[in-house]
């Protein structure tokens, strides 16, 4: 309620960017971005359902890294642009994106640590 108060009172003249980030939301490509990575975390806890764990794959490096300790998921190679915006292609490039802290968290520290490094990367 309070937020809605805040928002409501605040000047027409102030921008909608500087509004969301003094309310902490995430904008739009953030929250895609959450969304996204709370897949990928549900994916590897086997949370999802089985048609949409078929389409992703574990990433099997041919040599031993030291990040081959770590789940990554493996791209998928695409020929089309819109094909990058497909389940199979953007689960893996953001959850590769993610740091291996967030990767090993548990549920709730997960998603907490997700949106503040979403948070904090767009504004620094």
């Amino acid at each position: 309620m309070q937020c809605t108060f805040n928002l409501l009172s605040r000047m027409w003249s102030i921008r909608a960017f500087k509004l969301t980030r003094s309310l902490h939301w995430l904008s739009v490509k953030e929250q895609i971005c959450y969304k996204i990575g709370l897949l990928g975390f549900k994916a590897i806890h086997l949370l999802l359902p089985p048609y949409l764990l078929k389409l992703l794959s574990d990433y099997q490096p041919g040599i031993q890294f030291r990040s081959s300790s770590a789940f990554l998921f493996s791209k998928p190679a695409v020929a089309l642009y819109f094909a990058l915006h497909t389940f199979s292609t953007a689960v893996p490039s953001v959850w590769n994106s993610l740091e291996p802290d967030f990767q090993s968290a548990a549920s709730l520290t997960f998603k907490f640590h997700l949106k503040t490094a979403l948070f904090s990367a767009t504004c620094t």
